[in-house]
C-alpha cells in the first residue's frame, strides 16, 4: 500500500480581551503541537474511490493514486487526432446532459466504499460552476443524483455504492481545450 506521511506544526494562539483580573492572568499565549497525518491512495482511503472493473482506462484512470475522469476518453480523442477513426467524438455536445454510468451491465464507472468507522451520507458538490460543465455523481442502481441538498447515499462501515457521472453542458460554450472541473465527493458522518 502506497502511503505518504507528513508532519506539520499546528500553532494555537489564545488572546484575552479587556482587563484580566487574577494572579494567573495573561493577554496572549501560543502553543505549538505536532500532528501526524497519513495519506493513502484513493483505493485505501477512509472514503475509497475505486474504478469499476469494466470501466475503460481511457475514461477512468489513476494518476498518482487519485481516480480521474476524462470525456471523451483518452483513446477516443487519440484515435480522432491521428484520424484512425474519424467517427470518434471531439467532445461533449453543447446544451446537453450526459450520463456515464455502467460501462457494462452491473459494473459502474466507479464505486465509493466507506472504509471508516462511522455511517456516512455520500454526495457530491461542485463549488465553481460559472461557465463550466456541471458535474454530479449518481447511484447507478437507482439513477438518483447524490447532492448535498437532495438525495444522499447512506453507507454503513464496509458498504459501497456503484456510481456514475452526470455532466450537464447547458450554457457552456464549445472550445478547443478541455474544461477542467473540480468535483468534491463528500462522506459526512450521520447524526448519532
Amino acid at each position: 500500500m502506497k502511503r505518504r506521511t507528513f508532519v506539520f506544526g499546528l500553532g494555537t494562539a489564545v488572546t484575552g480581551s479587556g482587563a484580566l483580573i487574577g494572579s494567573g492572568a495573561f493577554s496572549s499565549a501560543e502553543a505549538e503541537r505536532s500532528v501526524s497525518v497519513e495519506t493513502a491512495d484513493d483505493d485505501d482511503a477512509y472514503l475509497a474511490l475505486i474504478k469499476g472493473e469494466s470501466a475503460t482506462d481511457d475514461r477512468a484512470y489513476r494518476d498518482d493514486g487519485q481516480l480521474n475522469f476524462t470525456f471523451p476518453g483518452l483513446r477516443e480523442r487519440t484515435d480522432w487526432l491521428i484520424d484512425t477513426n474519424p467517427e470518434n467524438p471531439e467532445g461533449l455536445g453543447e446544451d446537453s446532459v450526459y450520463r456515464f454510468g455502467s460501462e457494462t451491465d452491473g459494473d459502474p464507472l466507479f464505486f465509493s466504499r466507506n472504509q471508516g468507522t462511522q455511517t456516512i451520507e455520500l454526495y457530491s458538490r461542485q463549488d465553481d460552476t460559472e461557465g463550466l460543465p456541471h458535474v454530479q455523481i449518481f447511484n447507478v442502481n437507482t439513477g438518483d443524483l447524490l447532492t448535498g441538498d437532495g438525495t444522499r447515499a447512506v453507507l454503513e462501515t464496509g458498504d459501497s455504492v456503484p456510481l456514475g457521472l452526470q455532466i450537464d453542458t447547458t450554457g457552456v460554450d464549445a472550445q478547443e481545450s478541455a474544461y477542467s472541473v473540480s468535483l468534491t465527493i463528500v462522506g459526512k458522518a450521520t447524526e448519532q
